[in-house]
């Protein structure tokens, strides 16, 4: 899991399809990631994610689709 402040870019390329919680990333790397396109391809490339309830209902089209894992938790695992 990645770690609250740490370099998502050393995260992604150390380790393949593991969980990504949204929770832990800074505004800026949760708003990129969150973009149409974007967040469908970081699924491709992880096993389980943890996101808070706002973003489940507003992703929930994608999520539907996607074979993986969702981890509905308000502030961090």
């Amino acid at each position: 899991m990645n770690k609250f402040g740490a370099d998502i870019i050393s995260f992604f390329r150390k380790n393949n399809k593991i969980l990504l919680n949204f929770n832990n990333l800074s505004v800026e790397e949760e708003e990129f990631f969150l973009l149409d396109g974007v967040f469908e391809d970081v699924l491709k490339n992880t096993e389980v994610i943890a996101i808070d309830k706002h973003t489940h209902d507003l992703k929930l089209e994608v999520l539907d689709k996607w074979k993986g894992n969702v981890i509905i938790a308000d502030n961090g695992i």
